[in-house]
């Protein structure tokens, strides 16, 4: 496909699996970070790559609005040419990049791993307390809710594939689930 577009063999390189660290330089050198993704769970490539301090742009679909944070930083991730004319935006016109990066740095604040886990021990301690005032119920296993749970498992090399194998058999004392995996 990058032969048919015109592209040489040194013009585009398919890393395959990236380390965390070489994952945090490459945030960290890019001129753009472009984030065309149809549907996601969160969004984090594009908040790790604000963190850094990269200018980003993405898709206007699932939650990277909300990560992105704004609507010139957004396009239509169906559209080639919607995303080719943003890419040229961002690195040609200077004060566009210098408002992306800007962007990034105020929006990317907005976000915490400590404030994600007090609101989730909040709710945890609210649901505990709301469980234990609830007259008993039957938690055998026949009894159980289902869940599903939607996650990549090892050996898919990301980091959530190893916590959720951590997880899953923690899970499973009271919950009767069913995996799904791509």
């Amino acid at each position: 496909l990058a032969a048919d577009c015109g592209l040489n063999s040194d013009d585009l390189i398919l890393t395959g699996f990236i380390s965390d660290d070489d994952l945090l330089a490459l945030y960290n050198l890019c001129n753009l970070f472009v984030f065309p993704s149809w549907h996601e769970g969160f969004g984090l490539p594009a908040l790790e790559a604000m963190r850094c301090g990269a200018p980003a742009i993405g898709a206007n679909t699932s939650s990277l609005p909300e990560v992105l944070g704004w609507d010139e930083a957004l396009f239509d991730p169906y559209s080639d040419e919607a995303i080719a004319k943003k890419i040229e935006r961002a690195l040609t016109d200077d004060q566009f990049r210098a408002d992306l990066k800007k962007n990034a740095a105020q929006q990317s604040k907005a976000f915490s791993w400590d404030r994600t886990a007090k609101r989730a021990i909040l709710a945890l301690e609210h649901f505990h307390s709301k469980r234990q005032r609830a007259p008993a119920s039957v938690t055998d296993a026949a009894h159980r809710p289902k869940l599903a749970y939607v996650s990549p498992l090892p050996p898919e090399r990301t980091g959530i594939a190893d916590y959720s194998a951590e997880l899953l058999p923690k899970l499973a004392g009271y919950y009767d689930i069913e995996v799904i995996i791509d």
